[in-house]
């Protein structure tokens, strides 16, 4: 336990010797794991921090049995190496745990939670990603009243998956909405959105299909 926490604390790699006998005196009340001592009788163990830039993440211990030669200098480089190597794999699974986290309540968070409540017409909307195992992206669905009782619908995706994607998602869906609120036709709410688009935020790429509907004539104008 000594030599883990001080290849932990300290990040560097510690070796054990006699190792067998140490590890008996820590697992005798766990018969398990006295039991798994038993039948591989370490004599020489290495202890070798997994670091990230953030820190050490845990360590690596290997041992080698007790009619085997000890560690070399070579033996230790290449667990060393294969120690670097894995803690970095660790930090970037983790960061990238964190980002789908935070784009995946971004996504959410600019999403209409509920649609508009609009006599004469049911809303539905059914969200599936189309990538298997990524539940975030830059897909985005809409439905707004409008005056004259005509109701706006949009379904739209911005290249990505991503927060970055998520984030610009949450600009394109108020900037269309904002130019829908005055402009009438579907096609000129697209081509203002298109301006602002190429202006604010020139690095992105995204698809939009909206339509017009007048619920009481059942007149539907669109445009993509």
């Amino acid at each position: 336990k000594w030599a883990v926490k001080t290849a932990f604390v300290s990040g560097t790699t510690r070796l054990v010797r006699d190792a067998a006998a140490q590890m008996a005196r820590h697992v005798e009340d766990a018969p398990a794991l006295s039991s798994i001592v038993a039948r591989i009788r370490p004599g020489n163990v290495m202890i070798t921090p997994l670091m990230a830039a953030s820190g050490a993440l845990g360590v690596l211990a290997v041992g080698r049995g007790a009619d085997h030669p000890s560690f070399t200098d070579t033996d230790v480089a290449v667990i060393e190496e294969l120690a670097r190597q894995t803690g970095v794999g660790l930090a970037n699974a983790a960061a990238s745990a964190r980002d789908h986290t935070v784009a995946e309540t971004l996504q959410r968070s600019v999403l209409p939670d509920t649609l508009p409540e609009i006599p004469g017409l049911d809303l539905a909307v059914r969200y599936l990603p189309g990538t298997a195992g990524v539940d975030v992206g830059g897909d985005w669905y809409d439905a707004f009243p409008l005056e004259g009782g005509r109701v706006g619908l949009v379904i739209g995706d911005v290249v990505g998956h991503n927060i970055g994607s998520a984030s610009i998602m949450g600009q394109m869906r108020h900037l269309l909405r904002a130019y829908a609120v005055d402009t009438v036709h579907p096609g000129d709410v697209l081509r203002r959105t298109a301006r602002a688009q190429a202006r604010l935020l020139p690095d992105t790429l995204a698809t939009v299909i909206y339509a017009l509907l007048d619920p009481a004539t059942g007149e539907l104008t669109y445009a993509n």
